[in-house]
């Protein structure tokens, strides 16, 4: 009876191909925030509604968002309206700055680092720190598992 065990070669496949799919669509994320920073326009907005959503945490305290419904003018001068989350204190009639892209002026987002670039650039994060992690382990693994040879001088 023959049991298949995973080798070294098949795990390194493994985690290769993993690193090269998530690289490609983190990249691919950075790659449209940038895009979105670039190509989309900033504009005035003004809140006009607020709507808080209560949560639990794992500990058990609360934890509130706030999100607020938005209107602002395109380069047309047409309305539209979207739901952002807003940080800080928003109050009802404030101006706040919003960027949309010209093809879909209905979508917008916060015109600053959390609303474009925040999730992208913490899970981009996250993943190389999980990647990283997981290298050092495989690369001190096979530092410890290669056979010593006691005749070749060690370096001092």
């Amino acid at each position: 009876m023959r049991v298949d065990t995973a080798t070294p070669s098949d795990e390194s496949g493994v985690f290769a191909v993993i690193a090269w799919l998530g690289a490609i669509f983190l990249g691919g994320w950075l790659a449209w925030c940038a895009y979105f920073q670039l190509a989309g326009v900033p504009v005035d907005a003004e809140i006009t509604s607020l709507r808080e959503v209560q949560h639990r945490s794992r500990r058990g305290q609360k934890m509130a968002y706030t999100y607020g419904v938005v209107r602002y003018a395109d380069q047309t001068g047409e309305m539209h309206t979207d739901e952002v989350e807003l940080y800080g204190h928003p109050v009802v009639g404030r101006k706040t700055t919003v960027r949309y892209l010209p093809s879909r002026p209905d979508d917008c987002r916060r015109d600053d680092f959390w609303g474009i670039w925040g999730l992208a650039v913490m899970i981009s994060g996250f993943f190389a720190l999980f990647l990283g992690l997981i290298w050092i382990g495989k690369w001190a693994r096979r530092n410890r598992d290669e056979p010593r040879n006691p005749f070749q001088p060690t370096s001092s």
